[in-house]
């Protein structure tokens, strides 16, 4: 049944506004960007989020009630996830005054570290215009993502070279499987999946087949160290599932981050030492060459306090004047490098202890749970792979989290009303009697 307010196709349960329909062909088109297949705009992905952030800051201000909870939320939200980029952005201007950063990449650098800002304030805004809408809507953009993968498969590679390429994942590698081009959507597939596991989101059929694709996507997709991270998130949760003190789940963040750090920097150092190296080619493990890239970059890292950093995409920069048109694949030893060691260790303690607290404190158990959780996902992701700079994930990432504010603050908000309610029946009481 086509409608004029937008698409409603009643058995299946799909409902699309206008404005859903929109935005769904705008992520469709950033997705497809970030498969490679097409030759696009390298700024597609940053301006799309611009216009999505302009266009919720536009709705904001020409609105006259902005008191409303979904107002607050994507307020809280952007608050707390763009605060370490303000830090890194004052942190690059000091590398570059200070003479630490390579002034051939300056003008690179500060339009890149905008990047990641953009997504997050592009999912505030999307957020604010469509609701959790928005999360349903970006689930039926990978749903195209990957038909066009497919079709975009067997005319590249043909139809048996397109099998060709799903079987290497069951052969331990996976470079030329199809599924695996779009790392970015295969990792929001994580996400989305910790999002339905941890919120119990299953009240329907339509979930339980967002379920069952997303799983079969992922296991498609071949990438070891989201298989890694979800298996061990997985544990983590069947644990944690039942603290329900604030207290409690307080202490596990801090002594979860307190550890984090450590072997975060232990990882650092065994890559600038060139031990990581050493051991995996002693034991023959493919890397698929990021040991090589690792090792161009890391001899610019010093494993000390005083260590500044080089400055914002120094690394990605420095591959590519060497030849190398690619990501570093590891935003841990990136972040180290680039950023130094003091905001280094601002930047995991932030993610994965401060903001899990000020969640916790404001919004209760569940929406602390869940942002700790997928923050912890990310960072396992993060050490051999490029995803703070992914426009899926941190669109979703985002989303995600403000949705969970939002509900929170909802509950909060009956309860409140809930109380006022019964104090007011109980003063009408009085007054009777």
């Amino acid at each position: 049944m086509f409608m004029l307010n937008g698409i409603n196709l009643k058995k299946r349960k799909i409902r699309i506004s206008r404005l859903g329909f929109i935005f769904i062909v705008f992520i469709s088109i950033a997705e497809i960007y970030e498969v490679g297949y097409f030759n696009m705009y390298y700024l597609t992905c940053p301006l799309i989020s611009l216009f999505w952030g302009a266009f919720g800051f536009v709705a904001y201000m020409t609105k006259i009630d902005r008191s409303s909870i979904r107002t607050s939320a994507v307020i809280d939200g952007m608050k707390l996830l763009l605060f370490p980029w303000i830090i890194f952005l004052v942190q690059n201007v000091i590398i570059f005054v200070s003479g630490n950063g390579n002034r051939a990449f300056l003008k690179s650098s500060f339009v890149q570290i905008t990047f990641a800002p953009l997504f997050i304030i592009g999912a505030c805004g999307m957020y604010y215009l469509m609701g959790k809408n928005s999360i349903r809507y970006i689930i039926y953009s990978i749903y195209i993502n990957y038909i066009f993968i497919i079709y975009a498969g067997f005319r590249k590679y043909g139809f048996i070279g397109f099998f060709r390429g799903i079987v290497t994942v069951f052969q331990g590698n996976s470079v030329y499987n199809p599924f695996e081009q779009n790392g970015d959507v295969l990792f929001t597939l994580g996400i989305l999946l910790i999002f339905y596991y941890e919120s119990l989101r299953v009240k329907d059929k339509s979930d339980v087949g967002n379920i069952i694709m997303l799983i079969t996507f992922v296991i498609f997709g071949g990438k070891k160290i989201e298989y890694l991270s979800l298996i061990l998130i997985g544990i983590l949760l069947f644990v944690i599932k039942k603290v329900n003190n604030k207290k409690d789940l307080k202490r596990i963040i801090y002594i979860v981050a307190g550890i984090s750090v450590i072997l975060l920097l232990i990882y650092v150092s065994f890559v600038v030492s060139g031990a990581l190296g050493i051991w995996t080619n002693s034991h023959g493990i493919n890397t698929m060459n990021r040991i090589k890239w690792y090792s161009l970059v890391s001899g610019y890292a010093e494993m000390s306090p005083v260590f500044l950093g080089k400055g914002y995409s120094f690394c990605n920069l420095t591959l590519e004047t060497l030849g190398y048109n690619v990501a570093l694949h590891s935003d841990i030893l990136k972040i180290y490098i680039e950023m130094g060691f003091l905001v280094f260790i601002f930047w995991v303690l932030y993610n994965l202890a401060y903001v899990p607290y000020k969640i916790l404190k404001k919004f209760g158990v569940r929406a602390s749970r869940f942002f700790w959780i997928t923050t912890l996902y990310l960072f396992m992701n993060y050490v051999t792979d490029n995803s703070t700079i992914y426009f899926t994930v941190q669109t979703v990432y985002t989303l995600l989290t403000i949705y969970l504010i939002e509900k929170a603050k909802g509950t909060e908000d009956m309860k409140t009303k809930h109380l006022l309610g019964n104090l007011k029946g109980k003063e009408l009481e009085s007054v009777n009697v």
